[in-house]
């Protein structure tokens, strides 16, 4: 069995609360909850329930071969979006 030498005392993040490997400096936890002001956890899981449902379907029913492609130009598309609003 292979020892990774990962202490498991004393990492708890400050930003979600969990036990995990320290993040860089400046980043942000991926598992930290959002703090926008008028939105709820429930609201951002409910919306991106909504997108993978929508995404899967039409990659299913279009039978996509190289859906990580979709992937990406959908992220860059959001990107974009919030970039500019």
């Amino acid at each position: 069995m292979p020892n990774f030498d990962i202490p498991m005392t004393g990492m708890q993040c400050s930003q979600c609360g969990l036990m995990h490997p320290p993040l860089p400096q400046g980043v942000r936890c991926p598992n930290a909850k959002a703090n926008v002001e008028g939105l709820k956890d429930e609201d951002v899981r409910v919306f991106t329930a909504s997108m993978q449902n929508m995404i899967l379907y039409h990659l299913e029913v279009k039978k996509i071969k190289e859906p990580q492609n979709i992937f990406k130009d959908i992220t860059l598309m959001i990107a974009k979006y919030l970039e500019n609003i």
